[in-house]
């Protein structure tokens, strides 16, 4: 695959479009003349007017690549999956590859250290030619995500995210199974309430107060927003057999936040500034266990909490 030219600005007529994730803003645009990178799926909602995205944090060509083998570099990171992880020099390169096409990689992602420029490479024959490409397809739009993360403040975690009128924002926290999708059905059924997001969210510092964003990435429940919310408080989850809610000790919620939480683990840098993110979440919103029963009574419990937090 060959390099790609610098990408255009967000406000250019290149094709392209931008996403808004986490309050960060990602511009795609097109580095082919036969290329028209689309956002597909649920990244649609997330997509933002030329308005909002004059000044984006990530600038992304995406490219169509050649049939040059690519080159042997130092392996950084194997996600026994679909992408791999290589030194260049001074960017990453990212590898992704899936058996439905073929053991050459589909799209190649290369990047600077910090994630705010960079190049995907398209394999055509992976894309059918009647069908719109977007160059972020998972989990290429979330590795990306992460490294600007780190940095900006931020941590991606698994949890459901909850706004309320008031504007205030809950977040339960899970692994698959312990309830998130099965809260989200719920709450949905609340008025006052909306989900932002079911399975995965992101938690940023915007100056004097942490917010939660809803993100495209959904579960079962099939709820993804693209709204935030300041953060109010943190939920555990636990099947049990009646409503209680405990507070816990900075040190194990920051415990509990690291095993739900995705930090780069190929990147030292970007593991201590999640890590330092989780600390400041932890000690700056009420971490609660919460044990459950999956019916309206659940949802009174925390509405009760946090009118008298």
């Amino acid at each position: 695959m060959m390099a790609a030219p610098p990408v255009p600005g967000a406000g250019s007529s290149t094709p392209g479009f931008t996403l808004g994730l986490g309050g960060l803003v990602v511009a795609v645009r097109s580095g082919s003349p036969d290329l028209a990178p689309a956002a597909t799926g649920t990244a649609r909602k997330f997509q933002l007017t030329p308005k909002e995205s004059t000044r984006p944090d990530c600038r992304i060509t995406a490219c169509w690549g050649t049939d040059t083998p690519l080159p042997d570099l130092p392996l950084r990171f194997d996600s026994g999956a679909v992408w791999k992880l290589y030194d260049r020099g001074e960017d990453l390169e990212f590898r992704l590859a899936a058996p439905r096409h073929g053991s050459r990689p589909f799209a190649v992602a290369r990047l600077d250290r910090d994630g705010c420029r960079g190049e995907v490479l398209l394999r055509r024959s992976a894309f059918p030619p009647d069908e719109p490409v977007h160059p972020l397809q998972s989990p290429l739009d979330e590795l990306l995500l992460l490294r600007l993360l780190a940095r900006r403040g931020g941590v991606e975690l698994h949890g459901c995210a909850v706004r309320l009128t008031c504007g205030a924002g809950l977040l339960f926290v899970g692994a698959s199974g312990q309830g998130k999708s099965t809260l989200a059905r719920l709450w949905t059924r609340e008025s006052g309430a909306t989900v932002l997001a079911d399975d995965r969210v992101v938690v940023r510092r915007r100056g004097e107060e942490l917010r939660v964003y809803g993100t495209p990435w959904q579960s079962d429940a099939g709820t993804a927003e693209p709204g935030s919310a300041r953060l109010d408080g943190l939920f555990f989850l636990h099947h049990g057999p009646g409503n209680t809610l405990r507070l816990l000790p900075v040190t194990e919620a920051v415990a509990r936040l690291f095993a739900a939480s995705f930090p780069p683990f190929y990147d030292p840098e970007g593991l201590q500034l999640t890590l330092d993110s989780l600390q400041d979440l932890a000690e700056t919103v009420p971490a609660l266990d919460f044990h459950f029963v999956p019916d309206h009574s659940a949802i009174a419990a925390v509405r009760a909490w946090h009118g008298a937090a």
